[in-house]
């Protein structure tokens, strides 16, 4: 069963979402989970639901985008792999 969400599951999604973005290498679930106030479990359920896709594929998705960024500013191919936090 869905969990009806509130204004403050919204805040919480979205600063998780700051933070993932804002990180250079994806952090542990349970570390981002523990910053909003959720358990780990509750957390990646939750982000799901409000986001459509797992914290992970939020995360890969936005390394690709620093990537791409990276590239589309003049970067070499190996400076925009590093960048974006690929090792």
């Amino acid at each position: 069963m869905p969990t009806i969400l509130t204004e403050k599951h919204h805040e919480r999604i979205e600063q998780a979402c700051r933070l993932i973005r804002e990180a250079h290498e994806m952090p542990p679930l349970d570390e981002i989970a523990k910053q909003v106030g959720y358990s780990p479990h509750y957390f990646h359920r939750l982000f799901k639901q409000v986001m459509g896709i797992t914290p992970k594929a939020y995360a890969v998705h936005h390394r690709v985008e620093r990537f791409r960024e990276q590239l589309d500013q003049g970067e070499s191919v190996t400076r925009a792999i590093y960048g974006a936090g690929y090792n």
